[in-house]
């Protein structure tokens, strides 16, 4: 069984799959939020032969909706509408910043110069989130 992981953003859409046992989860692309996120989407979904999705969900520390959730409630309605596949919620707290914390081939930093990484990280995040759900299952 193959998974699909979504980090959803107002701007941009991480996005992760699965191996095709379900049991370890890789980044694959950032997609803009816009128009054409739906097409590429189904796209997707066709092409790695997606089973499940897993949505980041989004709240505080504290367990408390934050301002992002009722549009990640809504997109996981439209998700569920367009595919047909089950769609499984998963805590996505601090994937963001656990990205930051894990190399991931950044360039080694100098002691007269440092490099930034900018390349975008919300496909790592949505990992990062699929492995959790994905680690979960396995027990």
């Amino acid at each position: 069984m193959k998974y699909l992981g979504i980090d959803y953003g107002t701007k941009k859409i991480g996005i992760a799959t699965s191996d095709d046992g379900g049991s370890i989860a890789f980044p694959y692309k950032v997609i803009p939020n816009n128009e054409k996120f739906f097409e590429i989407l189904s796209s997707i979904i066709t092409s790695e032969k997606i089973s499940e999705i897993v949505i980041g969900y989004s709240v505080m520390g504290n367990n408390t909706r934050n301002d992002i959730s009722d549009d990640i409630d809504a997109f996981a309605e439209i998700i569920t509408q367009l595919t047909g596949l089950p769609i499984h919620m998963q805590d996505e707290r601090f994937s963001s910043s656990a990205v930051s914390a894990f190399n991931w081939s950044k360039p080694v930093a100098t002691p007269r110069r440092t490099q930034k990484d900018t390349t975008p990280q919300d496909d790592r995040a949505a990992a990062i989130m699929l492995q959790r759900f994905l680690d979960k299952k396995t027990f």
